[in-house]
């Protein structure tokens, strides 16, 4: 969002909606630092502490006070643009910017108030998990050194983010949990490869080899939990007919991959699932097919 050389008669530009639009989109990523890892948004300074935060070594906080948080974040600002940058006072590119900044306000707050795919979907965390401890690892923003730290800082959170996983779940179809089991195991597998790139003798491994055990600790007993919480329906399908390397994991990974989209509806089928629960508007009993739609 630059500001623009050329504004059209009658609608000069407005600096500060710029300034408005600057700071809402920085503090927006600082609420989700993997997101900001993604983004490329590695340093944040907190416009009332003045602290600044690295933000490539923090986790999400996705606890009761992090989705308040965010819900107090979105409505604040939506007031905020409505109020003191009105879109009928903008010239047309920054009208146009700010018909994006609301729509995206929208849809975190379709999320946050309405729709609360945390509650339900235990792979929003292992996914979200998995871009924290991938994302430093592969991109340029700091010497190797750095960025091995920082993924260790995210390891050592891992026993918090799992906790509040925990509380926030309170139900889950299998087909996510089967997926969340499939994919963790991919963070375990991260945790462990990471010790390949600590040298023996660095201060890393130490901190390394103390955060490590918790976190190993913490993904396995996740898997555990979700198997036991969301219980008959996911544990009565076959280890072979749901695991990673399962006709309908592959299924399941294709279908969602292919559910792109807003403006229109698509139905779809996994199969063969033999579940032991009654036949429902998502499961077919008799044809052993779970039902998907968007």
């Amino acid at each position: 969002m630059k500001p623009n050389a050329q504004s059209k008669a009658g609608a000069p530009d407005n600096a500060k909606f710029l300034a408005m639009a600057d700071r809402f989109v920085k503090e927006s990523l600082a609420l989700s630092p993997v997101n900001a890892s993604q983004a490329g948004y590695h340093k944040h300074v907190d416009a009332k502490t003045g602290k600044t935060i690295m933000l490539d070594a923090e986790l999400d906080d996705v606890g009761d006070a992090g989705m308040a948080a965010q819900l107090a974040f979105y409505r604040d600002w939506r007031r905020r643009f409505q109020t003191e940058t009105p879109v009928a006072s903008l010239n047309a590119q920054d009208a146009a910017d700010y018909r994006l900044i609301d729509d995206q306000v929208a849809l975190n707050l379709l999320e946050l108030e309405h729709i609360q795919n945390y509650k339900h979907n235990p792979t929003v965390y292992v996914e979200l998990l998995g871009s924290g401890l991938f994302l430093p690892m592969t991109q340029d923003y700091a010497p190797k050194d750095v960025r091995t730290g920082d993924v260790i800082s995210r390891i050592g959170q891992i026993p918090r983010f799992i906790e509040q996983a925990k509380s926030q779940l309170v139900d889950a179809d299998p087909i996510f949990v089967s997926t969340a089991i499939g994919e963790n195991q991919g963070n375990l597998d991260m945790v462990d490869g990471l010790v390949s790139d600590v040298p023996a003798d660095s201060p890393l491994k130490t901190q390394y080899d103390k955060v490590a055990p918790p976190a190993k600790k913490a993904l396995s007993d996740f898997n555990d939990w979700m198997t036991k919480k969301f219980g008959i329906s996911y544990t009565s399908i076959d280890a072979e007919a749901r695991g990673p390397s399962s006709n309908f994991f592959r299924q399941f990974e294709a279908v969602k991959r292919g559910f792109t989209g807003p403006n229109h509806t698509r139905r779809m089928g996994v199969w063969p699932i033999n579940m032991n629960i009654p036949k429902s508007a998502i499961y077919d009993k008799k044809n052993f097919t779970v039902k998907l739609q968007t």
